[in-house]
């Protein structure tokens, strides 16, 4: 079954929601993805919320409902 993950998503204290796309529809896409936050000065959005994030994730069965889910820290 194919998973996306669509976006990434903090609850900041004082601006609110902040989401933004991630778009990692495939294994290259998240080879893509780590390659450039090992190369660049990264800071990922989660640092601004103590590691707490979430994920919009979505299955390729429509019947199934979008879901947002925590991540760990």
């Amino acid at each position: 079954m194919e998973v996306v993950s669509k976006n990434i998503q903090i609850d900041h204290p004082v601006y609110g929601e902040i989401q933004t796309l991630v778009k990692l529809t495939c294994r290259r896409d998240v080879q893509h993805f780590l390659e450039q936050i090992h190369q660049e000065d990264f800071r990922p959005l989660s640092s601004l919320t103590d590691g707490v994030h979430y994920h919009l994730v979505e299955a390729e069965k429509p019947t199934r409902p979008r879901l947002y889910r925590r991540c760990p820290r």
